[in-house]
């Protein structure tokens, strides 16, 4: 299973060395995500997601 953490700071961010100097600076805490991607067996995702059909 692959999961992917989607952030404002990466969506922001037109290259990746101005991306790397921002989470340079960052804390955790301070990111703002804006979701997640979920890639693997269809039935482990199923079995994450339950009912919510916004992560299907």
């Amino acid at each position: 299973m692959t999961i992917v953490d989607f952030i404002e700071e990466a969506q922001t961010s037109k290259t990746y060395d101005l991306y790397t100097e921002k989470m340079k600076v960052l804390n955790e805490e301070d990111l703002t995500y804006f979701g997640i991607g979920i890639k693997g067996d269809k039935k482990l995702v199923k079995k994450l997601n339950g009912s919510f059909g916004l992560l299907r």
